[in-house]
């Protein structure tokens, strides 16, 4: 059961009533003008498309304001009839879809994207006949249960080579072989494999398998879980020891470098034109031993990604790493600290009115250090960093930088994240284990 009784009373009688707010209407057709292009876009090579549409099939038209990338209305044509929802009927429209996905039993199973344009199906099919085959509740679990299944998703990481398959959680870090191709090519064998082959032999990927998910939901549920795997790996990079180096691996639709940059270069006196490529990103190779290492350093992270409903303390250290996946692939040092020390702020910050600095460098080292010379140590090491923290923020100035030290601060933000992953089975929210920082402060004296 995809509806409780009362909110399925309740969705149908809302969408029997968005009924009767739609627009239906004779389209005049009028001949189509080409459109004009202008500037660069009229000099790039194109193929028309158009002749290969299918007229037969109703058509899906939006106005769509392209700054917000919000829709303003939602049309169906089809056999010179338009039916849908116009600009003032359908933020109402829109607004009972939003109710509807915040029921869970929806939301966990279906993208919000299907359950947009399956909607729209019902109410346009309604709304042209004149009458409902089942409700509307009725119609979507019945459409639900057509597309769910067990999908297994794979997400290419670029910029990096493997010698060989790992797990980090719930993921598996692995490459296309020639053997699945051949393999492929036997139980397909009208298929012709050899360009599938070409491309994607040899690719580095992280995948997954989603379980009684309609596609494209298990696409994003797979693709949170592998970039959190991904966000982890990254902790292992080379940048962590040695700050200056690049690391541009990750999750295609992640990056942020070219693969590859060019410049055209026209000499004046001849009109000579040539070409000049280099490679944009950095390559990295992750060797036996070091993937040994990584899973056996890895095992606190590794676990808390398995956790399906995690505390609020731990939700934090997942948040602090993602931030900390996309401040270590920035090439800008300066830029990077100033990432780095939002993961600080958002872990051990009590709220907005605590002065960042001392509060901050204080909690860290009693987690961090244990004895007072050490911890005194430390803050004076943390006042520096976050000098040039401010430097830039208040500044906009760059400090020369002590490498020696960013990389300290570096693998310091990894163990003060591995440290609350620990703290994280006693203390489920971070007021709780300050306040336990606070008390032991106030039992020193």
């Amino acid at each position: 059961m995809m509806f409780h009784p009362n909110a399925e009373e309740a969705f149908n009688k809302k969408a029997f009533e968005l009924i009767s707010h739609m627009t239906k209407e004779v389209i005049i057709n009028e001949p189509n003008q080409p459109q004009s292009l202008k500037g660069s876009m009229a000099h790039k090579q194109s193929e028309d498309w158009s002749d290969k549409l299918d007229r037969s099939r109703p058509s899906i038209s939006s106005k769509t304001n392209l700054v917000l990338g919000t829709k303003f209305d939602r049309f169906e044509e089809h056999n010179g009839q338009r039916v849908g929802f116009n600009e003032e009927k359908y933020p109402e429209y829109e607004k009972f879809l939003d109710q509807i996905y915040k029921t869970k039993t929806i939301s966990q199973k279906v993208s919000y994207s299907w359950l947009y344009d399956e909607s729209f199906q019902w109410f346009a099919n309604v709304c042209k006949t004149g009458q409902a085959n089942t409700d509307f509740t009725t119609f979507i679990t019945s459409q639900a249960q057509i597309v769910l299944s067990t999908y297994n998703y794979r997400f290419e990481i670029i910029n990096l080579d493997i010698q060989r398959e790992f797990k980090i959680g719930n993921i598996s870090f692995s490459f296309l072989t020639e053997a699945y191709f051949d393999n492929l090519s036997t139980q397909k064998p009208l298929v012709d494999i050899a360009p599938l082959k070409e491309k994607y032999c040899g690719n580095v990927y992280a995948s997954i398998s989603i379980q009684d998910v309609e596609i494209k939901k298990g696409e994003e549920i797979a693709f949170n879980e592998c970039c959190k795997a991904v966000n982890i790996l990254k902790l292992f990079s080379p940048t962590v020891q040695c700050p200056t180096y690049k690391t541009d691996f990750d999750i295609d639709r992640r990056v942020r470098v070219n693969l590859q940059n060019e410049c055209l270069i026209e000499k004046s006196e001849t009109n000579d034109l040539s070409m000049n490529f280099e490679r944009g990103a950095t390559h990295y190779q992750l060797i036996g031993n070091i993937i040994d290492g990584i899973e056996v350093t890895c095992l606190n992270f590794s676990t808390l990604i398995k956790i399906k409903e995690p505390n609020e303390l731990q939700k934090l250290v997942v948040n602090g790493l993602a931030l900390y996946s996309d401040a270590i692939s920035n090439p800008n040092i300066h830029k990077r600290i100033v990432d780095l020390l939002t993961i600080w702020e958002s872990l051990l910050l009590k709220d907005s009115n605590s002065p960042i600095m001392d509060t901050v460098s204080t909690y860290a080292s009693k987690l961090l250090r244990k004895t007072v010379d050490d911890r005194k140590v430390f803050i004076a090491f943390f006042k520096e960093i976050y000098a040039i923290r401010s430097a830039v923020i208040h500044h906009a100035k760059e400090t020369d930088l002590d490498m020696k030290k960013v990389a300290l601060f570096q693998s310091e933000t990894i163990n003060l994240m591995e440290t609350l992953i620990n703290a994280s089975q006693k203390h489920h929210t971070k007021q709780s284990l300050l306040t336990e920082i606070d008390n032991a402060i106030l039992q020193a004296y």
